[in-house]
């Protein structure tokens, strides 16, 4: 029982529940076109190209980059919010959105996907996602990014997802994966500058790279913990949301685990702690934290935010939980900042510069998480078009199926779990969103 006991604690650190899912699934299903639309705008048309990669161990990296293929694209002007200088915020700097933008008409480019060869280089943002997720997390902010011809690339890590691997390590060898990713994408004449966008695991993961590299353009991490070893302690001897351990216990228990941990996924616990790199981290940073988190609590992001080096830093406390759908101002604010920090009016030939990349759309409006416009339902060439209550509908689904965020409430629900004490993968199909 013991025995059993202790393999559960391990496999919540090491192999948590697996989202394991079909191409079909993913947006733009297995052809890769899909469209959506804001409001007063027509339908833009976007496209999926699947990327598989080899992380330094030898990994497959299973991988999305979605970009914006529409026909008749035009220039963007104007310039867009500044993220401002380090300060915090909360609910209220909802009012804090991107700025309206000129346009002028440009040529239509020879193919739909004419774009995905383009010379003009454009901006990327990496979707980097928690734990338990995968490469389908990223839809939290792909309607919101994609329609400023910023696109997206999303990944499942090595021991996530699709990809090969069989554990996670918490962003000790995750920033591996995200160098991969980052030098794929460096060698791709379409892209220009690259921000991070991470969520728990992938916002640590988010911090320690971008400690490691300062190219990166921006960071938005939401809900990361300031190191690990805390984290669990804190966990264990928590006696309300936690296991109500005595820290006596708890102190000789993690000697134990560390070893275990080491044994098997070949990390140190005491490695994954961003708390000791961000102070030499000067890459602008919005860190944001759901204000209900018991997983996580929000003093992990207060301790790195006022650690962290950067001149250009932010902090949004929002209502939620660790796993809870995020508020539309979370986005709002999170685009801005990264508008700012990708120059994305430099490389789009705003304010009268050279020609670039471009977006979708003439005057890209207020963005909110889903004010989106219905697309038809049905496109006379077949391609994938998402609806406002479909999109919503996504996105509330991958929110409720994420499973739960703490260590002992992995032990008691024992539906997430195999009986060999392995962690049962998460079947797409069976989820509210499998079908879509």
């Amino acid at each position: 029982m013991v025995l059993a006991l202790w393999q559960q604690l391990l496999d919540a650190i090491t192999r948590p529940p697996r989202d394991l899912y079909s191409e079909d699934t993913l947006v733009g299903g297995s052809r890769g076109s899909f469209r959506f639309a804001l409001p007063g705008y027509p339908v833009a048309k976007y496209y999926r190209e699947s990327v598989v990669l080899t992380n330094p161990r030898g990994q497959k990296l299973v991988c999305s980059h979605f970009r914006c293929c529409q026909e008749g694209l035009v220039e963007r002007g104007g310039s867009a919010g500044t993220p401002g200088s380090a300060g915090s915020a909360g609910e209220g700097d909802g009012a804090h959105r991107p700025q309206q933008a000129r346009a002028q008409q440009r040529q239509p480019p020879a193919s739909p996907f004419s774009l995905l060869q383009s010379s003009n280089p454009s901006p990327v943002v990496i979707y980097l996602h928690s734990n338990s997720g995968s490469q389908r997390d990223a839809e939290e902010i792909l309607f919101n990014v994609l329609q400023y011809n910023i696109s997206v690339f999303a990944l499942d890590f090595a021991g996530s997802g699709l990809s090969d691997g069989e554990y996670v390590t918490l962003g000790a060898y995750e920033q591996q994966d995200v160098q991969t990713v980052v030098e794929y994408l460096r060698s791709l004449p379409s892209v220009s500058t690259i921000g991070i966008w991470g969520r728990s695991m992938g916002a640590v993961t988010a911090l320690l790279y971008s400690h490691r590299d300062p190219s990166i353009a921006a960071c938005v991490v939401d809900s990361p913990f300031s190191d690990l070893v805390e984290l669990m302690t804190e966990i264990a001897t928590d006696t309300q949301h936690g296991m109500g351990l005595p820290k006596r216990l708890v102190k000789m228990l993690l000697v134990f685990m560390k070893r275990s941990v080491r044994r098997r996924a070949k990390f140190r616990l005491e490695d994954v702690s961003p708390r000791d790199v961000v102070g030499g981290t000067y890459v602008p940073v919005l860190f944001g934290h759901g204000r209900g988190d018991t997983f996580i609590g929000d003093w992990h992001t207060e301790r790195l935010f006022e650690r962290h080096g950067a001149e250009v830093k932010r902090v949004v406390s929002f209502d939620g939980d660790h796993n809870s759908m995020r508020p539309s101002y979370w986005y709002e604010v999170g685009l801005d900042f990264l508008i700012s920090a990708l120059f994305v009016d430099d490389v789009g030939g705003g304010g009268g510069g050279g020609g670039g990349g471009g977006t979708c759309l003439e005057t890209p409006p207020t963005v909110a998480g889903l004010r989106l416009e219905d697309a038809d339902a049905v496109e006379p060439d077949g391609v994938e078009s998402l609806t406002t209550d479909e999109i919503a509908k996504r996105l509330q689904a991958r929110a409720e199926e994420r499973p739960p965020a703490s260590p002992y409430q992995f032990l008691s629900s024992p539906g997430e779990r195999g009986g060999d004490g392995a962690a049962s993968p998460r079947d797409a199909s069976e989820a509210p969103c499998g079908t879509e």
